[in-house]
């Protein structure tokens, strides 16, 4: 596996994702970040071992400076991947940035249908028909860069037909991956579009999607773990924050923070733009393997995690109520 540093860029979007604040015009948060913000020194790479990075948002391509984050990053990285909606994203502009130093590129893509990503994500029919004739376009021979897909779970996309929709897709395509996480309430979700958070009514599907995975092939993905792991969730079962799989192979740089986690305050490696010691980053790594064990795993803990990862299920509380 290797080390992923994920960076935010920018908090400003073209899309407008129900479950999503960066998309929403009358948010004062949206802005794009500062160079100081964004590019690591590469002093604190080495330290963290990083051989990735996800530029991240918002949606990255709308930073006016993104040229000169990919030059950066792009000395000094094995793999620069763009994580993008897609809108627009047509070969031509996909061999551009790859001329620019990106090295592949993560679509989200909650439905191949179009009525269940203009439920989801708010995205218009010939948008939407668009982001799969590129997606199909992208992937004719020759292909030499990453492309997968991340597809949001929400009440509306939690059922097998559109699991294997996009599984199908991607196997036809021969995508790299097909990364799915639950939707998380941040808040603006639960304000916003209540009605797409999974609940204890999506558990049966769940668990279902996670049975019929291991009868089908596909792409790499999630594995049928994954949906058990969010069945239990929603059920109200406990998950043990001792599994998180954080902490060594991951990392975010956001705002003017390089963190471990997104969400929480402890795993801080300093300022983004500060030099990190080798000796510093593994305290930091260290520390944060006892604060984890502190955690109350949720539907966020899943964003980060290796599309490989499993969670273990607390003693005492692994069968449905």
């Amino acid at each position: 596996m290797q080390t992923t540093t994920v960076v935010d860029v920018t908090y400003r979007c073209n899309a407008t994702c129900r479950y999503c604040q960066w998309g929403n015009s009358r948010n004062q948060l949206r802005k794009h970040l500062q160079l100081q913000e964004i590019l690591l020194p590469y002093e604190s790479l080495k330290a963290l071992g990083t051989k990735r990075i996800v530029l991240s948002g918002g949606e990255p391509r709308l930073h006016p400076q993104l040229p000169e984050i990919l030059a950066y990053y792009g000395k000094y990285a094995d793999a620069l991947i763009i994580l993008t909606n897609g809108y627009g994203l047509n070969r031509e502009k996909i061999l551009r940035l790859k001329e620019l130093g990106a090295t592949g590129f993560t679509v989200s893509l909650d439905s191949i249908y179009s009525d269940e990503s203009m439920k989801t994500r708010e995205t218009p029919f010939e948008y939407h028909q668009q982001i799969i004739s590129n997606l199909v376009n992208a992937c004719k021979n020759p292909r030499e860069f990453e492309i997968g897909v991340n597809s949001v779970v929400s009440h509306i996309t939690a059922n097998w037909k559109t699991v294997d929709g996009i599984l199908e897709f991607a196997q036809n395509l021969h995508l790299d991956f097909v990364k799915f996480q639950p939707i998380f309430n941040d808040g603006y979700a639960e304000h916003n579009a209540p009605h797409l958070l999974l609940s204890p009514t999506d558990y049966v599907n769940l668990k279902e999607i996670g049975e019929r995975l291991e009868t089908i092939e596909h792409p790499p993905t999630n594995p049928p773990e994954f949906w058990r792991n969010v069945g239990d969730l929603v059920a109200g079962k406990r998950l043990s924050s001792s599994s998180c799989g954080l902490g060594k192979n991951q990392s975010i740089a956001v705002g003017q923070n390089l963190k471990i986690c997104y969400w929480l305050n402890y795993g801080r490696f300093g300022k983004t733009n500060s030099i990190l010691k080798p000796s510093h980053a593994e305290a930091v790594r260290r520390s944060f393997e006892i604060e984890k064990l502190n955690c109350k795993v949720d539907s966020h803990c899943f964003c980060m995690q290796p599309i490989s990862h499993v969670w273990e299920t607390l003693a005492g509380d692994d069968k449905p109520e």
